[in-house]
């Protein structure tokens, strides 16, 4: 006996697809000027004023990009 399954997902267009695609490029681009815009804030920063936010220079970029890459 033979049985067959049948693919219970929906198709998507290739622009669709497409469109998600770029959405999401976009929000990446987004948040990648966000965090790099807060990683020159903290430079800017003195290292007593770093101190007083418990963040030393060295561990700035683990502190802006902590949950988003491995660092």
């Amino acid at each position: 006996m033979a049985y067959a399954i049948a693919s219970a997902r929906p198709t998507t267009s290739f622009a669709i697809r497409a469109l998600r695609a770029t959405g999401t490029f976009l929000m990446a681009i987004t948040e990648g000027a966000s965090r790099m815009r807060t990683v020159r804030q903290l430079e800017n920063k003195s290292d007593q004023e770093l101190a007083d936010i418990g963040i030393k220079r060295e561990d700035i970029a683990r502190a802006v990009f902590v949950g988003r890459y491995y660092i």
